[in-house]
């Protein structure tokens, strides 16, 4: 993330006087596909982080918008296996000791 907001402080300079030319145009998509991606590694909670961004289109550009919009329905699996896994580690029980229906909720 640190990276991230290097980068960003960089284009901004670089583009200062032009902000709208097609390059800084590029530089700004790429580099929120970045952000994107970075968000996805890091997780559920960062996902859902960026998804909430992408609505705030007074405050971020359109490219970062259109990107994270990405978020609302290009996100990949969360494996059900991986799922219990984390409760259990977590909450120290089962799954299926902690919740009365949990097949129909996790699979």
């Amino acid at each position: 993330c640190v990276l991230q907001a290097w980068r960003v402080f960089v284009l901004r300079r670089k583009y200062a006087d032009r902000r709208e030319s097609p390059e800084a145009v590029e530089a700004r998509r790429v580099l929120a596909a970045g952000l994107r991606d970075t968000l996805i590694r890091l997780g559920p909670t960062f996902i859902k982080v960026g998804q909430l961004l992408s609505t705030r289109v007074d405050v971020l550009p359109p490219e970062v918008i259109g990107e994270l919009s990405r978020l609302q329905n290009e996100v990949p699996g969360f494996p059900g296996k991986r799922a219990k896994q984390l409760v259990k580690r977590e909450l120290g029980k089962p799954v299926e000791e902690l919740f009365a229906y949990p097949g129909s909720m996790i699979s």
